[in-house]
């Protein structure tokens, strides 16, 4: 599982390396066509979950409406609209829809299930395009991106990695959550902290190239944070809906949702928080 797990890793980051690396449209076509994959697959697994404790909703239209508002999201700043706008209007579409059901009780849970979904994952992946987009000095916002995920999943990485290996050296480790996630303990929990934060401060000092300290020390931990926090709440959703992983179509690493999970909070939190503390 641990060979597999890292081949994937692998994988995905050197996925995501064309996008940061390649310059111009193929750079910025290859990141959208990965966003646009993590949208649908991110709504469509977690509608799907839903579906398995008796929560119906229009699985096929929601996946598709989460790629098409990451695809309006890719070009908003060049027409001139924001994103609210699009949602707006797909929020005046579903009140206009119930007149038209046969079966409005079904329909209303139906659309409320989805909506539900779709705002989970949407909104937080939103934030990481307009990371992408954003230029200030040197600093561009795919070096930006790239240094976010790297510190976020060098922190998931090497707690799983520390709890491995002080589990066979100690034969029994200090559980942390053991009725949400059982394999996660304090020992990798500590080591996948201090890796996120030595991570962040290497890449801001030698990859962004900027000075202040303080900002990539409190990030590292934040991130770690906001990462394990959002890696449990999927394992959350996971134990209640009854499946081990949201899909497998990832080897090693299940589906989109166990790959997007730790980033789900700490793009916002990225965006929002130290986006603007760059200077």
């Amino acid at each position: 599982m641990f060979v597999y797990r890292l081949f994937s890793f692998i994988v995905l980051l050197s996925i995501f390396f064309i996008s940061i690396l390649v310059e111009g449209s193929i750079g910025k076509s290859a990141f959208l066509i990965f966003a646009l994959l993590l949208s649908f697959g991110g709504v469509w697994e977690i509608l799907n979950m839903l579906e398995k404790i008796e929560r119906k909703s229009f699985k096929k239209a929601g996946a598709l409406l989460g790629m098409l508002t990451v695809l309006y999201a890719f070009f908003a700043e060049n027409l001139g609209c924001p994103v609210f706008g699009v949602m707006a209007i797909m929020v005046v579409l579903c009140w206009f829809s119930f007149l038209f059901a046969n079966n409005n009780r079904d329909y209303l849970e139906k659309v409320m299930n989805t909506l539900s979904g779709y705002i989970l994952i949407v909104v937080p992946l939103i934030p990481l395009i307009f990371i992408y987009d954003y230029k200030h000095g040197n600093v561009s916002g795919g070096i930006l991106l790239l240094y976010m995920i790297l510190v976020t999943k060098s922190g998931d990485t090497g707690a799983y990695c520390t709890g491995t290996l002080t589990h066979k050296l100690l034969g029994n480790n200090h559980k942390i959550v053991p009725s949400i996630s059982p394999k996660k303990s304090w020992e990798g929990t500590l080591g996948g902290l201090l890796i996120s934060t030595l991570m962040s401060i290497i890449l801001w000092k030698y990859m962004l190239k900027l000075d202040d300290m303080i900002i990539p020390l409190i990030a590292g931990v934040i991130m770690f944070w906001g990462g394990f926090c959002g890696d449990l709440a999927e394992s959350v959703l996971k134990r209640i809906s009854g499946v081990k992983d949201s899909n497998d179509i990832i080897p090693g690493m299940g589906g989109v949702l166990d790959v997007l999970d730790s980033l789900l909070l700490n793009a916002p939190l990225f965006y929002f928080i130290f986006l603007p503390l760059i200077k």
